[in-house]
């Protein structure tokens, strides 16, 4: 029996020839822009590149998660966010280390079914794909926990860039019961994060609330969102990312990104502070 009715590819570069599944396995450990990289080098690259990229259409968690989470868009040829990595716990980036469960009962990540779609002026977004009842624990905000000096250097990084991407950092305070201390939480899902990262800001307030969760013995908060009150399926997922602006904070508007939240009280500016 002949290689390639065994399945397997015509030898290249003078190398061995090696079946597609085997090019399957090792793009599958391997980040999207590396795999689209390669996608050219041989047909067999092609075709198993194609495979991948259908299968994280599917689900861009790539299997971390309790549910698949798949994409649509009908807006460009972006079959799936691709410029981050997924991640279904927050990391210390110092040693990238995960924040292991601490047995409290908090859960982590994705609670409930949703898929990202993709909208030409706000980008990606996530709407549920079944009921959601008030009070039901969406997800977990998830990402890098960095100190407030890195946030700094962080934002006036993200601010500068001309992409216009913006960034996906997440700013916390905890006012403590004396009322004349806070603890600040930075988390930033720019280029590592979860689901989370994809749900859009709403100047009213949005359907989901952050809750600040806590474990016995555990000094780092977990920022969880919650259903502020009953989800319809298909219904997009938000919350407020804080004050909302009616003009640019800068001169000339150069790092405030436009809001096109729809609500009625859209102040026509995304929320941005100096931190």
């Amino acid at each position: 029996m002949s290689a390639s009715k065994r399945g397997r590819t015509k030898s290249w570069m003078g190398g061995p020839s090696v079946s597609k599944e085997v090019f399957e396995r090792v793009f599958h450990k391997m980040d999207t822009e590396d795999v689209a990289a390669l996608s050219g080098v041989c047909c067999a690259f092609r075709d198993a590149a194609r495979d991948v990229f259908e299968e994280r259409r599917r689900d861009v968690s790539r299997g971390s998660e309790r549910f698949p989470i798949p994409c649509e868009n009908s807006v460009d040829a972006e079959r799936f966010p691709f410029k981050f990595t997924y991640i279904s716990k927050s990391v210390l980036p110092e040693n990238s280390l995960e924040l292991d469960e601490d047995g409290s009962g908090i859960q982590s990540s994705l609670s409930v079914p949703v898929e990202l779609r993709k909208s030409d002026k706000k980008g990606w977004g996530v709407h549920a794909c079944g009921e959601i009842a008030e009070g039901s624990l969406v997800c977990e905000y998830v990402g890098e926990i960095i100190s407030s000096k890195e946030a700094v250097r962080r934002l006036k990084e993200y601010d500068s860039a001309t992409s216009g991407e913006g960034h996906c950092l997440l700013v916390v305070r905890e006012i403590l019961p004396s009322r004349r201390m806070q603890l600040r939480s930075n988390i930033d899902a720019t280029k590592m994060g979860n689901v989370a990262r994809f749900i859009n800001h709403r100047c009213d307030g949005g359907n989901l609330e952050l809750l600040i969760g806590r474990g016995r013995g555990q000094f780092l908060p977990r920022i969880m969102l919650h259903a502020k009150f009953d989800i319809r399926s298909g219904e997009e997922l938000s919350f407020s990312y804080g004050e909302s602006l009616s003009a640019p904070l800068s001169p000339g508007g150069k790092n405030k990104r436009p809001c096109f939240c729809g609500a009625g009280c859209c102040g026509g500016y995304l929320p941005a502070e100096e931190i």
